[in-house]
C-alpha cells in the first residue's frame, strides 16, 4: 500500500510537517502516513479553533471518495474514522480515530 501513495503524493506533501505528538499518536493508533495524506486531500475541512483545521471523512465526502476511486475506498475501510489536527503553518498536530462514525453522528433520538 505504501508504494501506491507514494506513487500518488500530491505536491504539498513534502511541505507537511509533523509534531513529535503527531508522529507518536500515529504510531500508538496505526496510522500510516498515507492515510494522513488521503484524509487531508480528500477529506472535508473543518475549523479547529486558534487557527487549526481537521481533516475526516465525511458521509459526503466517503461518497465522493467512492466514485472517484473504489479500490482506494477499500482500501481505507479501516481508518474511515481517522481524523486529521493541522496547525495554522500546516504542520500536522495530531492524528486520532472519532468514536462514531459520521453517518451516527447526525442521528438524533427517536420519540420516547
Amino acid at each position: 500500500m505504501s508504494s501506491r501513495a507514494e506513487q500518488t503524493q500530491p505536491w504539498w506533501w513534502e511541505l507537511l510537517g509533523f509534531t513529535r505528538h503527531a508522529r507518536r499518536r500515529m504510531q500508538q493508533r496505526c496510522v500510516p502516513e498515507w492515510v494522513v495524506e488521503t484524509v487531508i486531500a480528500h477529506g472535508e475541512l473543518h475549523h479547529a479553533g486558534d487557527g487549526d483545521v481537521s481533516y475526516s471523512f465525511s458521509t459526503r465526502a466517503w461518497r465522493r471518495l467512492r466514485a472517484e476511486d473504489p479500490e482506494l475506498l477499500h482500501a481505507l475501510e479501516r481508518w474511515r474514522n481517522v481524523y486529521v489536527v493541522l496547525t495554522a503553518e500546516g504542520e500536522v498536530k495530531t492524528v486520532a480515530r472519532r468514536r462514531t462514525s459520521p453517518a451516527h453522528s447526525r442521528r438524533r433520538p427517536g420519540p420516547a
